[in-house]
């Protein structure tokens, strides 16, 4: 097991950075005799920690994973067609939630097999690119297969369930660009369904996409908080937490055995939800 892993991901902590405290929710205090009371209601953990040194591409997507940074639709109720973060599918057309089929929880988005159509927004301006993740379900097989679309600075690649291919969903046609995609579907009769549609506004590392942490093999967490697991919680545990980058310091280092003067350290807070 990982010593931590955020959204599924193998965090990379540095040795003997990372301190945790504890927030009580409730009241306390002393009565007028003196005696003291407390009403704690729930303790919330709170963890501090550095990263270890990074290049700068992968502190980048650091930052964006654990802020938060980004959209997602699990079209679970009462969300329906917003994301967690309030953000409603645009231009809807012949879109609307299941309960017949789902990848995970207990609806998806059904698409009709004639003119079915929605756009999905990263709610950034494109600079830093942009990564899509979504389940398409296969009828007839029957399958769940992840497709992620990775900007590479001048186009999308594509990946099947972690692998590269030049292939596309065989129910849609999914048109991405840095700040927006489509999802439109394919007049041939057949009823699709696609789940977990995540649209990030900056690049994933290829490793998370190849190495199946990212999107991963659970629901991805409704940003804009971070589902944090892995020994520092406990085996089989794993908690919703709102996290923060207070610092992005640059380093000069080695890298792969190269010298680099732009690699960062991350300095990270995580507060249980």
């Amino acid at each position: 097991m990982s010593f931590m892993t955020i959204n599924g991901t193998a965090f990379p902590v540095e040795l003997n950075s990372l301190a945790e405290s504890f927030e009580d929710v409730g009241d306390a205090g002393r009565a007028h005799g003196g005696a003291y009371h407390r009403t704690r209601q729930a303790r919330k953990r709170l963890m501090s920690f550095n990263s270890i040194v990074m290049a700068e591409a992968d502190a980048r997507a650091w930052r964006g994973i654990i802020e938060g940074d980004g959209q997602c639709w699990n079209f679970e109720d009462p969300w329906t067609l917003f994301s967690k973060r309030g953000k409603a599918v645009a231009s809807p057309v012949g879109l609307a939630t299941s309960a017949s089929i789902a990848k995970f929880g207990a609806k998806s988005c059904q698409i009709t097999n004639t003119t079915g159509s929605g756009v999905f927004a990263t709610g950034g301006d494109g600079t830093l690119g942009a990564t899509y993740s979504f389940w398409e379900y296969t009828a007839g097989a029957p399958t769940w297969d992840n497709w992620v679309y990775r900007w590479n600075g001048a186009s999308f690649d594509k990946y099947k369930n972690g692998v590269a291919t030049g292939s596309s969903p065989l129910r849609c046609i999914f048109t991405p660009t840095v700040t927006q995609a489509t999802l439109t579907s394919i007049n041939d009769g057949f009823a699709r369904f696609v789940d977990d549609v995540a649209a990030l506004p900056f690049v994933v590392p290829v490793a998370w996409i190849t190495g199946l942490m990212f999107p991963g093999t659970t629901a991805y967490p409704g940003t804009p908080n971070v589902l944090v697991a892995g020994d520092v919680v406990g085996s089989g545990v794993s908690l919703t937490m709102a996290g923060a980058v207070d610092t992005a310091n640059y380093v000069m280092g080695n890298l792969s055995g190269s010298p680099a003067s732009n690699l960062q350290r991350l300095a990270v807070k995580l507060l249980e939800v």
